[in-house]
């Protein structure tokens, strides 16, 4: 008599998200939870707490020895690298906070996987200001372009960039880039533009003010939902290849006014719009998008959250 049995046999993978208390943390840890049931989440943030349903760790990524006791101890399958100072307006009012925290942080966090010996793979989040200001006859962005960051930010994505390729080829760490280019979605924080937008003509609506302060709406950006964002990342995570850099991004420009226009529309409004000159950056880009061709290729990722239709589910999910 035989008997057979039928063993099936769990894998736990371990994620460790930096900065995950941050705008884009929730949404890839509730990603991960759909798609992975058996992921165990660690996560580093600077705030206090961070209700996410995982196991969360607040210290400052720019101390080396706790950056390298953390990964030691919880030894990640994945490293999800998404902390960073993200405002363009803001690294112009501190660049050297910028440099500090978008800089020596990605070294702390390579070095400790370096010097741990771990054989983890990691998704670094990078920009599309890193392309600079390109005509609009040759866009789509294409990840082979050459870069030129014309921003304190910009310049330490793109240093992020380079390390990451250093240690990938000097040392052969397993590191997959992106370039993000700008998202959006529930829970984002108001300093940036459509959350701002959405926040005014809320309080205009409600009577609490007259006017729409705006920085320069006569350029175009790509927009992409946080959601779509976010399974990107976990698609890349498993089909990313080694040491490439994947442009994050709908591959669709829209006028900054055209939003403006769309918001107002959705909540039957006409308010006066005044330029705020604060909110104007210098040396601003006038129009940037990109190629999503190469991400969809790799992944297979389609896009699921189009602008129109996520924009009247934010200010309805304001009101």
């Amino acid at each position: 008599m035989v008997l057979s049995i039928n063993l099936k046999v769990v894998f736990m993978s371990t994620y460790l998200i930096t900065g995950i208390s941050g705008f884009v943390g929730k949404h890839l840890v509730s990603c991960i939870l759909q798609k992975d049931k058996n992921a165990c989440i660690y996560g580093v943030g600077k705030r206090a707490c961070c209700d996410l349903g995982t196991h969360y760790f607040r210290m400052d990524l720019k101390n080396q020895e706790q950056v390298s006791r953390l990964l030691k101890k919880v030894r990640p399958d994945f490293i999800i690298h998404l902390a960073s100072m993200s405002s363009v307006q803001e690294s112009w009012n501190n660049p050297q906070e910028c440099f500090d925290v978008n800089a020596n942080v990605i070294i702390n966090v390579l070095t400790a996987v370096k010097d741990n010996n771990l054989s983890s793979r990691i998704l670094t989040v990078g920009s599309s200001e890193v392309y600079g200001n390109y005509p609009e006859h040759e866009m789509p962005l294409k990840e082979t372009y050459p870069l030129n960051p014309i921003s304190p930010y910009a310049v330490t994505k793109l240093f992020q960039e380079n390390i990451c390729k250093v240690y990938a080829d000097s040392f052969g760490l397993d590191i997959v880039m992106t370039r993000s280019f700008n998202h959006f979605g529930a829970g984002q924080d108001d300093k940036f533009f459509i959350p701002s937008l959405v926040k005014q003509l809320l309080e205009i609506k409600n009577g609490d003010k007259k006017t729409l302060l705006v920085g320069n709406i006569d350029i175009k950006r790509d927009f992409i939902n946080v959601n779509d964002v976010a399974e990107i990342y976990y698609k890349l995570l498993y089909d990313g290849k080694k040491g490439e850099v994947y442009n994050v991004c709908s591959g669709k420009p829209v006028l900054l006014r055209e939003i403006v226009t769309h918001c107002c529309s959705i909540l039957n409004i006409n308010p006066e719009i005044i330029v705020d000159r604060q909110r104007v950056r210098p040396n601003d880009i006038y129009v940037i998008y990109g190629d999503n061709s190469k991400v969809k290729s790799v992944t297979g990722w389609q896009q699921k959250y189009f602008l129109e239709s996520s924009l009247k589910d934010i200010i309805l999910g304001n009101e």
